[in-house]
């Protein structure tokens, strides 16, 4: 029997690219994400000790140029506050995407995987069902061999290039 052969390898190793690519989109859309979530965490902190300050040097009786430039500055940290949020968004938007599109390519190669599967286990059965009647079939030759010459039969007939068992076991050895 010939050897198996999947004719959709080619198929297999782009889906399997593919898989790989689309868990690398993943992996980057994950650090972005965690880098906007990083900058967004700093710039609260930022905002945070701004208001802090603004409040403290309000308390402390500053002068009114001061404490206007400190609110613009807490209103300048708000804005980019603001911005970074925006970013987290875009990446977590970008992070949902990665993963349905890793979810898809995943799918996709266990479609074709399946159908490998399939088919090697097909020919494996047939394979077996093969090696099963070749292996009944020398199981009759050996048997027909070892069966006693009659009296129909000289002896020889039994030995003779030309006799069917002679031939059948020739078939049989040359396999």
């Amino acid at each position: 029997m010939k050897r198996f052969q999947f004719k959709l390898q080619a198929v297999l190793t782009l889906r399997l690219r593919a898989e790989q690519e689309a868990l690398a989109i993943y992996a980057r859309a994950l650090q972005t994400g965690r880098a906007a979530r990083e900058k967004l965490a700093e710039a609260e902190t930022e905002l945070c000790d701004a208001r802090r300050c603004w409040l403290n040097a309000l308390a402390d009786g500053v002068p009114a140029a001061r404490a206007a430039q400190m609110r613009a500055h807490s209103h300048w940290l708000e804005e980019r506050k603001q911005q970074h949020e925006h970013t987290l968004r875009l990446a977590e938007a970008e992070l949902e995407q990665a993963s349905r599109g890793m979810v898809v390519a995943r799918q996709q190669r266990e479609a074709v995987e399946k159908h490998l599967n399939n088919q090697r286990e097909q020919y494996d059965r047939a394979l077996a069902g093969e090696e099963r009647r070749e292996a009944e079939s020398r199981q009759r030759v050996s048997e027909r061999m070892s069966e006693p010459v009659s009296e129909n039969h000289n002896s020889a007939d039994a030995i003779s290039p030309t006799h069917p068992l002679t031939h059948s076991l020739t078939r049989a050895l040359t396999r």
